[in-house]
């Protein structure tokens, strides 16, 4: 399978423009645990500026409508909280389920 990505290298210039003119970073990652050789994340290299947005239907199944955001600092956890909660966004608890069931073998090979 090929996957569309920035190099390591390009990775490091990224995140140091973001840093140095604060320039937030949305990494949107659904591919992320599929390859091998694994590239670090831009979440990684400028954490306290990166939204890291990832998934379970590319890695564990079509089906799982669920996804992620990890958020670089607690001040955006309260505002996503709040749009959350008026939106009334639930994942069906199904799905929650069978991704906890999954979730192991998806990430199995980062142990």
């Amino acid at each position: 399978m090929y996957l569309a990505t920035l190099s390591a290298e390009r990775r490091l210039a990224v995140a140091d423009i973001a840093q140095r003119y604060g320039v937030p970073i949305i990494e949107d990652d659904a591919y992320g645990c599929l390859p091998q050789q694994r590239l670090t994340p831009l979440a990684t290299l400028a954490p306290q500026l990166t939204f890291y947005v990832a998934g379970l239907s590319k890695i564990v199944g079509a089906g799982l409508r669920i996804g992620y955001l990890v958020l670089p600092n607690v001040r955006y956890t309260a505002r996503l909280k709040s749009t959350l909660a008026s939106l009334a966004v639930m994942a069906n608890p199904t799905m929650l389920a069978l991704a906890a069931a999954n979730a192991g073998e998806a990430f199995a090979h980062y142990r």
